[in-house]
């Protein structure tokens, strides 16, 4: 079980955040989340020191008391898992939470996304411009490459780094996703803390007893990180990058049903339950008025 004092939020709650991946979304929404809530990245790596989140592999149980938290958010966690470990994992969230806390749960819309598919499959089909035929291709990139790729990123980011996409209709898919590719913003860094270009004896000179723990703690785990980059051999699906289950709003609710949950509804990115959520807009871009990443939203609630 987690030992370090759980994170209280401004308004008295105790709150739980799950990501699992996204430079633009940790870019834009890491300053509210690590100062409001208490964060798990979904991840199969080992634990970076001084890392102000966990690091959790979400098939395994959660290192968490039960009724820990007064409301969760799960932020495009349910894709990377299969429907079995979706399942589990929803029990787990049940377990950690208190009675009438609420589940907030984000993930890409299976439905939206067959629609689109069938709407430029028709398209292409009678007037297969390249504008349609560009669509339509990224249609089924949807559907079948990302859950499908061997290598990281698969065919669609490939594709970005040719300049080979419609720009105009990743901007619609995909929102701010795609931003660092397409408007050249910076990512996050991420600091490792790699030790200033000085002189040896300059660094000698400044180095401390808690310094040179710290520096022997990251040594240890980049040994760590690369025995698991050897076992992992860029395969997305041990990374967990690859899309095991793909979900709309009845998949959603039958699952969060099946494991307690009650008052099941469909949201939308900037409407929520959870006390103050205007204060977090986890799910809404900085930059216009539309979702970070165009989701299919659902909230439920754990009985009191």
């Amino acid at each position: 079980m987690v030992k370090k004092k759980l994170v209280q939020a401004s308004n008295g709650n105790f709150l739980c955040h799950f990501w699992r991946d996204g430079e633009e979304y940790y870019r834009q929404k890491s300053p509210i989340f690590l100062k409001e809530f208490n964060n798990v990245c979904f991840s199969v790596y080992p634990q970076p020191p001084h890392c102000p989140y966990l690091y959790r592999d979400l098939t395994k149980p959660l290192p968490f008391e039960g009724e820990s938290f007064d409301h969760v958010n799960s932020y495009h966690i349910f894709e990377h898992l299969s429907l079995k470990e979706g399942h589990a994992h929803t029990a787990e969230l049940f377990r950690v939470m208190k009675p009438g806390g609420i589940l907030r749960i984000s993930v890409p819309d299976l439905e939206s996304i067959a629609r689109e598919y069938l709407e430029y499959l028709g398209k292409s089909l009678e007037n297969p411009v390249p504008e349609n035929l560009q669509r339509y291709k990224w249609c089924v990139y949807e559907l079948i490459d990302q859950a499908t790729r061997t290598y990281s990123g698969g065919m669609m980011l490939e594709d970005i780094q040719k300049g080979d996409f419609d720009k105009e209709h990743l901007l619609d898919r995909y929102s701010d996703v795609f931003d660092p590719f397409l408007n050249n913003r910076s990512g996050q860094e991420r600091q490792e803390g790699e030790m200033s270009r000085k002189s040896f004896f300059q660094r000698l000179r400044t180095l401390t007893p808690e310094k040179i723990k710290r520096r022997l703690r990251w040594n240890e785990y980049k040994v760590r990180r690369e025995r698991k980059d050897r076992e992992i051999a860029g395969d997305p699906r041990k990374t967990k990058e690859s899309v095991r289950w793909m979900h709309d709003r009845l998949s959603l609710r039958l699952m969060v049903e099946s494991q307690g949950f009650v008052d099941v509804k469909r949201m939308d990115f900037d409407r929520s339950d959870i006390p103050d959520w205007q204060n977090y807009n986890l799910d809404s871009s900085n930059y216009q008025e539309k979702a970070i990443d165009p989701s299919v939203y659902i909230e439920c609630r754990k009985p009191s």
